[in-house]
């Protein structure tokens, strides 16, 4: 038996002795359009530096074993790898690789191949997407799409941020886009804040209930030809989410991804502490010596931030059978910010599923369902908020008693009281999706129907204890905003004679949303441990209102293409609207687009060395902007205690009608030229914009004998104007080795035009007032900041001085010397990123910018006093002493010290930024070891991400985040009162797949 197993282990070994020895390999490589022989293909063995190159004709000779797998390469071609085997002789044929025009784009009511593209898209893509680690879907669009600029409005848990599409819309209506996802058009609250604001106006984040990971692709809407679909909601651009979904005949794969986060503030202000704020009082001249004044010290800044943690999980399974294909999402979340108290747990799920029904007939759903409870804390500008208390708070307050007792600290909170003993919680519940059914009715033609629904439910929860506030204090407010509507489109979509393409859509559409708010507070508490306002002695609110709208549509689009080389589209849309006046009750929307691919004409086939694909393309159309509240056209009336007369109830006049209100209007020309360099390794993309926007919603002053203060009118006039820059470039593309860079800009210049019947200015150009800081004024920006211009501190005396109108200086300026020095809306934005991906790692990059554009730090000018009111900035304790000091406040003796810290330019900053959004290091465990490991794991990847790495900005806005807004108000951007700035991130996570 032991002679047996010898020798049929000598027979193994021999032929494997065999197998492993090299043998000559030769071949010829040819090109698939052609059949010709390609010199310069590199043949090498993987896993190795050998190899070899194919001569003049083509051919090739290298030595190899059985086992190993030969990889087949050249520049602009798709690479071969093949198996030596039993093989002496591998010829091969190697195809052009795609130049990256056959991507199906999807846009309004439907999609549509990439190369007969005249609409003007950005799309952010599966492959972008998939390596991305964001918390909330809206971060996925900073700086990754030409023309659409998105502001995180603060570092908050939560926090709505701010974005526009090719700039500002409007002035007194919404101006963010609309949000559709697989399908359905998503209620925002633009009209109605779903929660207090707590301080600024941003509310919460309506796109917080998708979870980032469940999105294949987000693709922005911005000019006419691709907006003018959706009617009377198009002008602000509108952004088409489509969620995962699964294949058929593909066997399931299951991915799970976990990671946990650390966050901290990306940056702080230096505050005095206790001793320098001491003695800096002693020196002005507000306290007679530092004993006299309270002892003490507390870090407040320190202690109201921290170091939070956080996890995520998401498990997906997707696939399908012959019939069937799925997608089934689950996610848990539990996030704690940087600021003490701020806290957010999420969970959701998704499923989308298709069934073929018959082979004539698809029908399937996409739903989602999640729950976010988020214990929230003060934004900005209140006493309540614990950055703007903590930068406020005197340095020697103290949180605690001797016993360790939490102590009322008067006007300036105690907010670290507050975070821990009162609660500040919001539960919001949201379930949406749609069911469809498709049918196949002849060749070409597709009926397709769907029902949708939006159901938001939120309800927030205050109770402040009495040694926060006295007595106490307790609030409830429930909000449910609950949308459906019903969709039918026809599509058609046929080549005739090869040449001759014709494509056609119709639909109809109604749509219907109710919104609900209860809200009940009250005051004077017996005990703290009672929670529930009923409880309260005093109730000092106790409202509900409803408001409703509804929209019926009809839409259409016809398109015709030939040979490739021209294309040519319309739309139609009728919306009829309950927003709209009477008078107004239907518009009309549309428009008109052309595509010529120049690159088709023979005479560019060898014309331009490198280029593979030129297009031009032009649109102009007409849509509209309806985010101008629920009734503003009617004449309202209100009771409760408006109504109440001695005691009997009634109705006053609280609102102007006007019947011939309607929608805000945008008249948007794109000219876009698109081309694609060296077989798709450089895309370059170019367009020109320009919308005009007219009938904006104003309110116009009546005069005191009709009972009303204004009146709705369509009147104001604006324009945006600009370039787009798109550049994606695959710079080495080898079996290991790959470059990849991605490049956008947006320039935008924004006008009032007209702004009739409204206030003039010293120069009688009619403008709006936005804030005390800035206004809409014809001929300049709908964000023009209006200031006092600071000259600064004279050297010899001491005194702050600014200058007049006229450019004089003083010592005493007044409101009438306001000019205008600058918009908080920035000359230029983008992005760019990169990704090298080397055999089984990958490093990315991204930098988000912005240039031009200013922002206000309204908070200085209470932190910047020169007397004992509140905390002050460590600059200020450089203040004038002596002849030729060059000091950033005056002396304490000038009669400028108390007007020092008035409204002026002194805290008007330059807000041009670049930075480091985004890092991340990953490492995807090659094949051949899972393999090895038994192949029930499909992939692994490990990765590590760092982000808002840096940022590069001003000195002179120490501590505060330039990207920050306190406001989602169009009238109101670019300004701060201590807003808590984006947060550093590190993120460590693993991605798995079964």
């Amino acid at each position: 038996m032991k002679r047996l197993i010898f020798i049929v282990c000598a027979v193994l070994i021999s032929i494997q002795l065999i197998n492993a020895q090299t043998k000559q390999i030769s071949g010829t490589v040819t090109s698939a359009d052609d059949g010709m022989g390609m010199p310069g293909v590199s043949v090498v063995i993987k896993g190795t530096t050998s190899g070899t190159s194919t001569d003049i004709d083509g051919k090739y000779a290298l030595e190899a074993q059985s086992t190993d797998v030969l990889v087949f390469s050249f520049v602009g071609m798709i690479s071969q790898e093949i198996l030596v085997g039993e093989q002496t002789v591998i010829n091969v044929s190697l195809e052009t690789e795609s130049i990256g025009m056959d991507e199906v784009v999807v846009v309004g009511y439907g999609t549509v191949d990439e190369k007969r593209l005249v609409q003007n898209v950005a799309v952010i893509d599966e492959e972008t997407l998939e390596n991305l680690t964001a918390t909330s879907s809206q971060e996925l669009l900073q700086g990754r799409a030409s023309g659409v600029q998105m502001t995180q409005s603060s570092g908050v848990l939560g926090a709505f941020s701010v974005v526009r599409v090719r700039g500002v819309g409007s002035l007194t209506a919404g101006s963010s886009p609309l949000i559709v996802v697989d399908g359905v058009p998503m209620n925002d609250g633009a009209d109605f804040n779903y929660t207090n604001t707590q301080g600024g106006n941003t509310g919460l984040n309506t796109l917080i209930d998708i979870n980032p990971n469940d999105i294949e692709s987000m693709n922005v809407l911005k000019d006419a030809s691709a907006t003018a679909i959706y009617g009377s909601r198009g002008a602000n651009g509108v952004i088409i989410i489509k969620t995962k979904s699964g294949s058929y005949n593909k066997d399931a794969t299951v991915t799970v991804d976990f990671y946990t986060q650390w966050t901290e503030s990306t940056d702080e202000i230096s505050m005095a502490n206790a001793d320098e704020y001491r003695q800096y009082l002693v020196d002005i001249g507000d306290a007679a010596s530092v004993d006299e004044l309270p002892q003490g010290s507390f870090d407040w800044p320190s202690a109201v931030t921290q170091t939070g943690f956080s996890y995520n999980a998401d498990v997906s399974v997707r696939g399908g059978s012959e019939r069937i294909k799925y997608y089934l999402g689950v996610t848990y979340s539990d996030q704690e910010g940087f600021v003490v108290g701020n806290e957010m747990q999420r969970i959701g799920g998704r499923l989308n599923f298709e069934v073929k029904a018959k082979e004539y007939l698809n029908v399937g759903a996409n739903l989602n369902i999640s729950q976010n409870k988020i214990d929230r804390v003060g934004l900005e500008n209140s006493t309540f908020a614990p950055m703007t208390s903590a930068y406020l708070q005197y340095p020697w307050v103290e949180p605690y008693d001797e016993n360790g007792n939490y102590v009322n600290t008067g006007f300036i909170a105690n907010v670290i009281a507050i975070e821990d003993l009162d609660l500040d919680d919001v539960t919001s519940k949201r379930s949406y999706g749609n069911f469809y059914a498709e049918l196949d009715v002849i060749d070409g033609l597709k009926l397709k129907t769907d029902f949708g629904f939006d159901q938001l439910s939120v309800e927030e929860t205050e109770r402040s204890y009495d040694i926060n506030s006295s007595g106490g204090y307790g609030s409830n407010r429930i909000v449910e905003d609950s949308k459906w509507l019903t969709t039918t489109t026809a599509s058609f979509d046929k080549l005739f004679d090869g040449t001759h393409r014709i494509t056609a859509l119709g639909g109809i559409s109604y749509e219907e949303s109710t919104l609900g708010r209860t809200w009940v507070e009250g005051t004077n508490f017996p005990s703290d441990d009672l929670r529930n306002v009923e409880s309260a002695a005093e109730k000092t609110t106790t409202s509900h209102i409803r408001n409703k709208w509804s929209l019926f549509s009809l839409f259409s689009r016809v398109g015709y293409s030939y040979a490739g080389k021209y294309t040519f589209e319309g739309s139609l849309r009728r919306d009829g609207s309950s927003r709209f006046g009477p008078d107004n009750k239907y518009g009309t929307f549309w428009s008109v687009a052309g595509g010529y691919t120049i690159t088709e004409e023979e005479f560019m086939q060898d014309l331009v060395p490198g280029l593979d694909f030129l297009k031009l393309t032009a649109s102009y159309g007409v849509s509209g902007n309806d985010k101008i509240g629920y009734y503003p056209s009617f004449f309202l009336y209100t009771g409760g205690n408006d109504g109440n007369y001695n005691g009997t109830p009634g109705l006053v006049p609280s609102q102007a009608g006007n019947a011939g209100l309607k929608w805000e209007e945008n008249k948007s020309l794109d000219i876009g030229l698109r081309s694609r360099w060296l077989n798709g390794k450089i895309q370059f993309d170019l367009t020109y914009y320009r919308k005009d926007i007219s009938d904006l919603l104003i309110n116009q002053p009546l005069t005191y004998i009709t009972g009303y203060d204004a009146v709705a009118k369509n009147v104001g006039e604006m324009e945006n104007s600009g370039i787009e820059i798109d550049i994606n470039a695959t710079i080495i593309k080898t079996p290991d080795l790959e470059w990849n860079a991605n490049f956008n800009m947006t320039t935008v210049n924004n006008e009032i035009t007209a702004l009739p019947n409204t206030g003039t200015d010293v120069n009688d150009d009619n403008f709006i007032a936005g804030t005390s800081a800035q206004r809409a004024v014809v001929g300049r920006s709908a964000n023009e900041f209006y200031l006092i211009r600071y000259a600064g501190i004279n050297p010899q005396t001491g005194d702050a001085e600014w200058l007049t109108a006229d450019g004089q200086i003083t010592t005493n300026p007044t409101s009438d010397d306001r000019v205008y020095v600058g918009s908080a809306q920035p000359d230029f934005f983008g992005g760019f990123s990169t990704t090298l991906k080397y055999k089984g790692f990958d490093l990315s990059g991204f930098f988000n910018y912005s240039s031009g554009n200013k922002i206000m730090v309204d908070g200085f000018r209470f932190t910047d006093r020169a007397t004992a009111t509140f905390n002050v900035r460590k600059k200020v304790l450089n203040y004038w002493q002596q002849p030729g000091d060059n000091a950033y406040a005056p002396s304490p003796s000038s009669s400028t010290a108390g007007i020092f810290a008035q409204r002026s330019d002194l805290f008007l900053f330059n807000a041009s930024y670049l930075r480091m959004k985004n890092l991340t290091l990953g490492y995807t465990i090659p094949e051949s070891t899972l393999n090895s490991l038994g192949g029930f794991i499909k992939s692994a990847r490990f990765y590590v991400t760092m982000n808002n790495v840096f940022t590069i900005k001003s000195d002179d806005l120490e501590g505060i985040d330039p990207e920050v807004t306190d406001d989602t108000n169009p009238l109101a951007q670019g300004e701060t009162f201590f807003t808590p700035p984006q947060s550093k991130s590190y993120i460590f996570g693993l991605r798995v797949s079964f």
